[in-house]
């Protein structure tokens, strides 16, 4: 039994990259008037490739994705066009086409959003993606910064709809896989101690004890001399006085320590 894609039926009638969309299309969609057209032409906002004014304008999907996005961002927050000129730029690089990662996040039942601060910072992803940014303090700042943010979804399947194919949709049960696998692959204090201990560069070894599955001892294993440094008498006695469970192994060589190794036994709180 064949299984059934994600995608959108006859996928390749949106995503391809010949200018199929029209002005009519804008008007229709997106609410622009051709007048609102002809200004955002003349102020460099909108890509036109005629030779003549007399030709229709027809757009890209790249290109039509850009425009409906800045529209959005206008009607929205009311932001001046040249303040667009921004999300134009970094949307019609050559080596991008968000419009086809929004598609692709979109088909998989993903809400997927813009952020940005018509600056420096543009992020277009999944909710998701934006939730792991922002706990990992992407938007924590001592400086006053300002940004907006508009969902992209709805502009998807306006383009779907022009194309005459069937709307996509978010999809909760996505998300509550997402979420059980998270809660699922949740690692727990001690296998944090464990990763935290194994990214020390100080420890050459990490050895873990367990017992019916649980850990009973963590053991470190460190390097505290060798051929590239040398420490005097009190510098062992400080080294021996410094934990009271700790195994030492010290390397003589013609009657000089050379290498002294220390493991330290760390008892495991399964509490």
């Amino acid at each position: 039994m064949s299984k059934k894609s994600n995608k959108p039926k006859n996928h390749s009638k949106i995503v391809a990259d010949e200018k199929s969309l029209r002005s009519s299309d804008l008007k229709e969609n997106a609410g622009m008037t051709y007048r609102q057209i002809n200004d955002w032409q003349e102020k460099g906002l909108l890509p036109d490739e005629r030779k003549s004014n007399k030709k229709w304008r027809k757009f890209t999907p790249k290109e039509f994705f850009v425009i409906l996005i800045c529209k959005e961002i206008r009607d929205k927050f009311g932001v001046s066009l040249e303040s667009l000129n921004y999300i134009r730029r970094i949307m019609l690089k050559e080596e991008a086409n968000h419009f086809r990662y929004a598609l692709q996040m979109c088909s998989f039942g993903f809400a997927v959003v813009l952020i940005t601060d018509l600056k420096e910072n543009f992020i277009l992803d999944s909710d998701l993606e934006i939730e792991y940014l922002n706990s990992y303090g992407f938007f924590r700042s001592d400086e006053i910064d300002s940004y907006l943010s508009i969902k992209i979804n709805p502009l998807i399947n306006k383009m779907l709809k022009i194309k005459n194919l069937p709307e996509l949709k978010i999809k909760n049960e996505l998300y509550e896989s997402v979420i059980k696998s998270t809660i699922n692959a949740k690692i727990s204090d001690q296998e944090r101690e464990v990763i935290d201990l194994i990214r020390n560069e100080s420890f050459k070894k990490v050895t873990v004890h367990l017992r019916d599955g649980n850990m009973l001892q963590i053991d470190t294993e460190e390097e505290l001399l060798d051929e590239s440094n040398r420490m005097d008498s009190h510098d062992l006695m400080d080294i021996i006085d410094s934990n009271e469970f700790q195994s030492i192994t010290i390397q003589k060589q013609n009657d000089q320590i050379v290498r002294i190794n220390r493991k330290i036994p760390r008892k495991v709180n399964n509490k």
